[in-house]
């Protein structure tokens, strides 16, 4: 598949609920002792929703399902108005890369074009890293377990590096990537809200 050079963001596809907002979560955000910035997420309970849903989803990500009667890519439906395209690269896994294309609140000056490393995918969780000159500098856990009512989802972000030459520069860029970050709160709280809305039913039907 040849991947085009400039991403179009797609119309939303339309879904029956309401996204959930920052208030439904709770959010800290620091500067850690050395230097790296830290957002942390612990999302309100996702009903219904279990590791094994989570596990099995993640495997679906890349592949068109039916929705509403339409052919959709799954990765859409995990938010249907700013995720764009999803592949995993290599055998889904520890050790795979996923290429991921996004557009925070659906907006051009939000699109993300990147390959994240997964160290880490399993029924408790995954882990995405960017590296810069062997180092990583930006690095989002996503864990979950099981708890009453559905999944207990907790998200942190690490962005910067500790190096003598990745850490002053991750820091220039943090700063000038300011509102990006805050974009990325607000769209993280709306597509783990998602899941509930979407996972059941497909896992229900596989």
């Amino acid at each position: 598949m040849r991947l085009p050079r400039r991403w179009d963001i797609p119309a939303p596809i339309p879904v029956d609920w309401m996204m959930r907002d920052l208030a439904s979560a709770k959010i800290t955000v620091r500067e850690r002792e050395d230097g790296r910035l830290e957002q942390t997420i612990e999302h309100a309970v996702l009903p219904g929703m279990t590791p094994a849903m989570m596990l099995w989803w993640l495997a679906q990500l890349e592949h068109p399902l039916e929705w509403n009667g339409r052919t959709v890519l799954a990765y859409r439906l995990w938010h249907p108005r700013d995720h764009i395209y999803f592949k995993v690269l290599g055998t889904f896994g520890p050790g795979c890369r996923f290429h991921v294309v996004e557009a925070f609140g659906g907006q051009r000056r939000f699109l993300m074009n990147w390959v994240f490393d997964v160290p880490k995918l399993d029924a408790t969780g995954f882990r995405l890293e960017i590296r810069r000159l062997g180092r990583p500098v930006a690095r989002i856990d996503e864990s979950y377990e099981p708890v009453d009512g559905g999944l207990r989802y907790v998200v942190r972000m690490l962005v910067g590096g500790t190096g003598r030459v990745i850490g002053p520069l991750s820091r220039l860029i943090r700063r000038t990537k300011a509102d990006t970050l805050h974009a990325w709160l607000r769209h993280n709280v709306e597509e783990v809200g998602n899941l509930p809305h979407v996972v059941p039913r497909l896992f229900a039907a596989r």
